[in-house]
């Protein structure tokens, strides 16, 4: 990535690239081969999986396509190869590559060739014959391309040592539902969408992603991340970053964001999910109580959206824009996003003397005032312009850490999300964020 970046600033410098990157090239496909050879011994040196993962990465930052990426390929049929033969001595680092791996199987979620959908069908197959069996149906041989063996790079969650991860943070767990949770909404999205015939299989994978959204919550909810740091100090791990830019309290508030962000993207993408409001890192006050459930009120559900949103940004502003551990932030950002629209399901409230955070963003929203509007808003506008305002700016700030065009692209994505959200009448249904990617094509270099 720190490559594409200076491409990106001297583009003098790509003929330089060009060449050292083709020696790298080589040097991995002559590793490849001596990996494949069961002759050898040791087939999988450590120095080649990094190298594998460094080029790798580098390169979906610079040419992202929805084609099977070869890097992310050559990762997973190292670490498979390399497991067959693992000593005890190589387990830590097995471990390590494989949690790096599931950060970079959800980043490669928006180019259609990571894993995770096939994970998610598997799971969803289980649903499926479960209820196949309780309407007395004949079992389905659909997507039978999905039927395949257990992968052996999954992450194992009895090895200890690995804490923290350059990729996954503190909890490679968070990560890795996560990108489930992605594929899920986006699976939902694409069935939410007008067919002409309604069939068993359509039904049946709205009834099983609706059972796996519950899954999901009740695995999110009952994350606890400082329980993670003293299990691996109790077994004689102490979890240290060594990094001042980047502390501990960096890392478990970034894992409170994902847990955050992908219920979030939960409650979004499935409207009859039960509302249980997550009081850990709470800075919002739209709701009291612990906990609670509401159906068939739209208005108590954009409340509770909001009130998951600004709770999402409030993490977010307790980790310094400086910080070491943003750069793994961008797609907390474009969550924090999806969820923030005015609406006008609440009475307004006079802002007569006040100054619209939007406006001084740039940002032209519904719920700027002009000279026929009077002084008065939506309750909350001013804090979802202040919001949107704050994820603008640390998006734009990290146009710095990451090639222009992959920044440039996001804050790109984001615009379109809140121009779909603004110009949607107040209190109706609006385009999925997924959706609207998905007909931008700014997906491609989202991270």
């Amino acid at each position: 990535m720190s490559a594409t970046c200076l491409i990106d600033v001297m583009p003098q410098l790509n003929k330089t690239l060009e060449s050292a990157r083709a020696q790298a090239t080589s040097t991995i496909l002559e590793g490849m081969e001596q990996a494949r050879d069961a002759s050898q011994s040791p087939r999988v040196a450590a120095d080649l999986v990094f190298a594998v993962f460094g080029l790798g990465t580098s390169s979906h930052w610079a040419a992202f396509t929805d084609q099977k990426h070869p890097w992310l390929e050559f990762a997973r049929e190292l670490l498979s190869i390399w497991k067959l033969e693992l000593s005890k001595l190589d387990e830590l680092l097995h471990e390590y590559f494989c949690q790096a791996l599931t950060y970079w199987e959800m980043i490669a979620l928006t180019g259609n060739c990571s894993s995770i959908p096939a994970k998610l069908q598997r799971k969803r197959r289980q649903y499926q014959d479960r209820l196949r069996l309780a309407m007395h149906l004949p079992n389905s041989n659909n997507n039978t391309s999905y039927e395949a063996p257990e992968m052996s790079w999954v992450p194992r969650p009895d090895l200890f040592g690995t804490r923290p991860n350059s990729w996954c943070g503190v909890s490679k767990e968070v990560i890795d539902v996560f990108g489930q949770v992605l594929a899920l909404c986006r699976s939902a999205c694409e069935t939410n969408r007008p067919r002409s015939t309604l069939t068993v299989l359509t039904t049946s994978n709205v009834l099983c992603d609706m059972a796996l959204a519950h899954e999901f919550q009740r695995e999110l909810l009952g994350m606890d991340f400082d329980a993670l740091i003293l299990q691996e100090e109790d077994h004689g791990f102490p979890v240290q970053t060594r990094d001042d830019t980047t502390p501990i309290s960096h890392l478990l508030l970034t894992a409170e964001a994902y847990r955050q962000a992908s219920l979030l993207q939960l409650h979004l993408s499935f409207n009859d999910l039960e509302m249980i409001q997550h009081l850990k890192g709470s800075t919002s006050t739209l709701f009291t109580g612990q906990s609670f459930q509401m159906k068939g009120d739209e208005k108590a559900r954009a409340q509770f959206l909001l009130r998951m949103t600004l709770e999402l940004v409030g993490i977010l502003r307790r980790i310094p824009a400086e910080s070491g551990s943003k750069s793994i932030h961008p797609m907390l950002y474009v969550s924090a996003a999806a969820g923030l629209r005015h609406d006008t399901w609440t009475e307004t409230q006079d802002i007569s003397s006040a100054s619209v955070p939007a406006k001084e963003a740039g940002i032209v929203t519904r719920a700027t005032l002009s000279e026929d509007q009077g002084s008065f808003l939506p309750a909350h506008s001013m804090e979802i312009s202040a919001a949107r305002k704050f994820v603008w700016t640390r998006l734009s700030g990290l146009q710095q850490a990451f090639p222009e065009r992959t920044s440039d692209s996001t804050l790109r994505l984001v615009k379109a999300i809140w121009k779909e959200y603004d110009d949607s009448p107040s209190g109706h249904p609006c385009t999925h964020w997924l959706d609207v990617m998905a007909e931008t094509g700014l997906g491609i270099t989202l991270w």
